[in-house]
């Protein structure tokens, strides 16, 4: 028989740890849930946001329509991540949101 090579040493080696491997299900549900309702959370802003928007029938900047989160900072969402949703929203990149983006 042919002698192992390193990758196939490497391999076993992973391999056999894969049998201690446990999966907490209910932490792992708990932060599948915790994903979830941050999202929804987020997607429910956007539409407080868009109806803001819509309201007003005007431009307005994304500070003024995002106001009190962006100031607070909130915990439950980065200054990159209401970037992130601002810029899925300004197609035209131009730092506000016309209604016609909306």
């Amino acid at each position: 028989m042919a002698e192992k090579t390193a990758l196939e040493k490497e391999m076993e080696a992973l391999m056999s740890g894969a049998g201690a491997l446990s999966v907490d299900t209910k932490a792992t549900q708990k932060n599948i849930t915790k994903a979830r309702r941050k999202s929804k959370d987020l997607e429910a802003s956007l539409g407080d946001m868009a109806a803001v928007l819509n309201a007003s029938n005007a431009t307005q900047s994304f500070q003024t329509v995002m106001g009190a989160r962006v100031r607070r900072k909130s915990a439950d969402y980065s200054t990159d991540e209401l970037k992130v949703a601002f810029d899925s929203v300004d197609l035209d990149k131009s730092g506000s949101i016309d209604k016609s983006e909306l």
